[in-house]
């Protein structure tokens, strides 16, 4: 599965959000012993052949996407560990 970088950020965001599903997939989705592989793509290559911009987030991922792109590592104080 690839994700925009703005996509997996509000992905990251919803699953630390209290009332979010939290998912990608439910246990219906994906056949036992699969995995999913999620890789991130900038945003202008992931929405850059489409005519419509991408579409609205919920307003505190959209806040948290913004401070991810304002911050000079990218990761808006995310721990990567």
């Amino acid at each position: 599965m690839t994700l925009s970088r703005r996509n997996l950020l509000a992905l990251l965001h919803k699953l630390e959000m209290p009332g979010s599903a939290r998912t990608l997939m439910t246990d219906y989705d994906c056949p036992e012993g699969w995995s999913l592989v999620v890789r991130s793509e900038p945003d202008d290559e992931h929405y850059g052949a489409r005519a419509e911009p991408p579409g609205p987030l919920h307003p505190m991922s959209e806040i948290f996407v913004r401070l991810a792109a304002s911050d000079e590592d990218g990761d808006a104080g995310i721990d990567s560990d």
